[in-house]
C-alpha cells in the first residue's frame, strides 16, 4: 500500500538533475522516522523496520501521532541479498508532500 502512494501520489516527480530542493521520481515504501528510529515496526515489534516495511500498517503510518509527527521518508529496495537485505533510507518527504500522502492513505484505507 505504502510502496503504491508514492507512485499514485506524484509527490516525487521526474527531474533533469539533483539540486537542494529538487524533486525527484523514485519507487519505493513510505516509512515514518518513528518507526525508523525505534528500529522495529511500532504495531509489529518483532519486525525489524528496514528489513520488512511491507508488514507496517496503514494505521500506524498515518494515525499513530508518534509516526505522523516524525516525518516520512522513502525506502528503496535493498542493493542485493549480499548485502544484508535491508531496504535503503533514500530521501524524505517535504511537509506538502506527507499531508499529500496522508490524505491519499486515509481516502484509499488500504
Amino acid at each position: 500500500v505504502a510502496f503504491a502512494i508514492v507512485s499514485i501520489v506524484g509527490i516525487l516527480r521526474e527531474c533533469q538533475a539533483l539540486e537542494i530542493g529538487a524533486t525527484v521520481c523514485a519507487k519505493g515504501f513510505i516509512m515514518d522516522k518513528f518507526c525508523i528510529k525505534r528500529g522495529t515496526l511500532l504495531d509489529k515489534p518483532s519486525v525489524k523496520t528496514l528489513r520488512n516495511p511491507k508488514q507496517h500498517s496503514l494505521h500506524s503510518l498515518v494515525d499513530d501521532p508518534r509516526c505522523v509527527n516524525s516525518g516520512y521518508e522513502v525506502l528503496l529496495d535493498p542493493p542485493s541479498p549480499g548485502e544484508g537485505g535491508l531496504y535503503r533510507r533514500a530521501w524524505t518527504l517535504d511537509a506538502a508532500g506527507a499531508k499529500e500522502m496522508i490524505a491519499l492513505a486515509r481516502a484509499t484505507g488500504r
